[in-house]
């Protein structure tokens, strides 16, 4: 029955409006990671020094 069939008009999808501020920050990637060693030698490296920082004076 092509004779009954109208041509549908074309309809772009249009993509709702953004936040123009927004657009920089989903353009962004981030950067390289550390590998898990430096990180966890920096971490107990800080944890270490508020360990003696925070500890009570040792009574000897």
């Amino acid at each position: 029955m092509p004779q009954f069939t109208s041509p549908r008009p074309l309809t772009l999808a249009m993509r709702k409006p953004r936040n123009p501020l927004v657009v920089p920050a989903q353009f962004r990637q981030a950067g390289r990671h550390q590998s898990g060693s430096p990180r966890r030698d920096n971490q107990r490296a800080l944890a270490q020094s508020l360990r003696e920082l925070w500890s009570p004076p040792h009574k000897d």
